[in-house]
């Protein structure tokens, strides 16, 4: 993976963070008013600027970096 930690994804914040929430493309889409085609080439280029293989291990180096944390739980 790259180290480039969060900046590279500055463009696809909004790409960058749903996969965290387990949406799929079409409510990506959904949610930003965008066609699907539009997020799979988002989230195509944020699993290229990590380094990524697939979405999960996208989500853990955003975890890594910081990018985003935890949710928090109610107990």
């Amino acid at each position: 993976m790259h180290d480039e930690g969060p900046e590279p994804l500055a463009g696809h914040c909004g790409t960058a963070t749903a996969p965290r929430n387990s949406l799929t493309n079409a409510e990506i889409a959904e949610q930003f008013v965008v066609s699907t085609e539009t997020v799979k080439t988002h989230v195509g280029n944020v699993l290229t600027k990590l380094g990524a293989r697939d979405r999960t291990q996208a989500v853990i180096t955003a975890y890594e970096s910081g990018f985003i944390s935890p949710r928090e739980t109610s107990g």
